[in-house]
């Protein structure tokens, strides 16, 4: 059975082990997060900014059941921002987040020809990148 003292001990070294780890993560990599309670906040620098404060919130919905809180809830868009080319259908798509890419796999039943395209995230631009018979 432990001593008073080496449980004290044994809590000081895992209390010393728990400090060094949260030091390391505050480096670089800061593990916070914003739970909006406040409101939208577009006007203040990042810096400026409260907690509880969202400084963007695209396609969100607040969400409040029990009227003490404020949750913000992201929503799909429901308007589409750009078209295909005429005929093509969407068959498969691929999104690159390191480069800001969605990239689109298209075919065209009647004529047989395939495209990839892309679109840089937020631009609504599509543009072609090969276009070729299957």
């Amino acid at each position: 059975m432990a001593t008073r003292k080496e449980i004290e001990d044994a809590k000081a070294k895992k209390a010393a082990a728990a400090k060094k780890t949260d030091a390391a993560q505050k480096g670089q990599v800061r593990l916070e997060f914003n739970q909006a309670q406040t409101g939208l906040n577009m006007d203040s620098t990042i810096n400026q900014v409260k907690t509880g404060s969202l400084t963007y919130a695209l396609n969100a919905t607040v969400e409040n059941f029990d009227s003490s809180s404020v949750n913000y809830q992201n929503e799909p868009g429901n308007e589409p921002c750009f078209s295909f080319p005429e005929g093509y259908e969407l068959i498969g798509k691929h999104t690159i987040p390191e480069k800001k890419k969605n990239i689109f796999f298209l075919a065209n039943p009647i004529t047989g020809g395939s495209e990839i395209g892309f679109m840089f995230n937020n631009d609504c631009q599509y543009r072609k990148l090969i276009n070729a018979p299957c």
